[in-house]
């Protein structure tokens, strides 16, 4: 007699601001979490293309809902979309395909994702997945930082679906997470024409949402739900104290214990604690405005690599606008990780 299997799904709804440095974001809701137990798993009510990118080695594949494909302007988004995707299939080798739903809905500010998890883990077992997976000096230099006991002293960690693909776990399948934009926002969808007045550049906050569904991601602002991922474990307030708490400040992203702070994490808790601090314009900014290209940064490409990507460093270019020229990118538990969303500016 077949048994019923239950899933255990949860959900982090989580609020990226996206405003200009000087503004803050109108009415952007804190991180909660939702738990439930369900029977079953049905999703109904959508229809979807698929358009997948002829790329060797990574392979981001979108399914376009019919919230898309229904709008005038589903080329431009095709375009756009496939350019975002193409940066990471360009640069990275892995030999794996991540399936992402497109979807778009006016109850969105800017874009959000929602990103399926797998696990839980041993910081062990996500030690080892790191070290067997390293190929680039930037892998050999983030592990040596890895103690071999846990910091957080026995806590437990997930994976993205697509970091677990990544890092050669067995028995991934499925979709690994969802990127919804504003049905109703501005943006501009030209690769050639990101910086336009008065529009979001999509490219960018593709790149943004792309990189949380591949394990760009933490669980720290959902309070009461003590798992963590693997970029977690790069959060320092100096050399060798590491900040695995959402009340630290000052906090930075290292790949030497602490030593060299390559970029500081956003602390507004109206956004993202593990998108980067307002600066430079990055598609991994927590905050962002219209009228701005978002490239992605070295240190982007670099915060990729380490978390299980391998990472093709014979192609020199930090930035997507520069690499255009030349580039034509445990069981039965199911987790899902919703993030990020962006809000207009006022």
């Amino acid at each position: 007699m077949p048994k019923a299997v239950y899933f255990l799904d949860f959900k982090f709804a989580d609020q990226l601001s996206g405003a200009s440095q000087s503004k803050s974001w109108p009415n952007a809701p804190r991180r909660s979490l939702v738990l439930r137990i369900r029977g079953l798993f049905l999703v109904v009510g959508a229809t979807f293309a698929l358009t997948p990118l002829a790329h060797a080695g990574l392979i981001i594949s979108p399914f376009y809902d019919s919230s898309v494909t229904s709008r005038a302007d589903y080329a431009q988004i095709q375009t756009a979309f496939n350019y975002a995707a193409s940066q990471y299939s360009d640069l990275y080798s892995d030999n794996i395909t991540i399936n992402i739903t497109v979807k778009a809905d006016a109850a969105v500010g800017l874009g959000q994702s929602l990103t399926q998890l797998k696990g839980s883990y041993s910081y062990t077992q996500i030690r080892n997945l790191l070290i067997n997976d390293a190929t680039t000096a930037d892998d050999a230099a983030a592990i040596s930082t890895l103690p071999t006991n846990d910091p957080n002293g026995g806590g437990n960690y997930l994976l993205s679906k697509a970091q677990a693909k990544a890092l050669g776990v067995n028995g991934v399948t499925g979709s690994d997470g969802t990127f919804t934009f504003a049905a109703n926002q501005s943006y501009t969808f030209d690769p050639n024409n990101r910086a336009v007045a008065g529009k979001y550049d999509f490219i960018g906050v593709v790149e943004h949402e792309i990189t949380e569904i591949m394990g760009r991601n933490s669980g720290l602002q959902a309070a009461g739900f003590p798992y963590y991922l693997a970029f977690d474990l790069f959060r320092y307030t100096s050399a060798g104290n590491r900040s695995m708490t959402t009340s630290g400040t000052g906090v930075y992203f290292s790949l030497d214990g602490g030593t060299t702070n390559l970029k500081a994490y956003n602390s507004n808790p109206a956004g993202d604690l593990m998108d980067w601090a307002s600066g430079a314009n990055d598609s991994f900014n927590a905050f962002s405005s219209a009228g701005v290209q978002n490239d992605m940064s070295a240190v982007d490409l670099r915060v990729m690599d380490i978390i299980g990507y391998n990472r093709i460093v014979s192609v020199a270019t930090p930035e997507p606008s520069e690499v255009l020229p030349f580039l034509l990118s445990f069981g039965i538990l199911g987790w899902k990780l919703r993030r990020t969303r962006f809000h207009r500016s006022v």
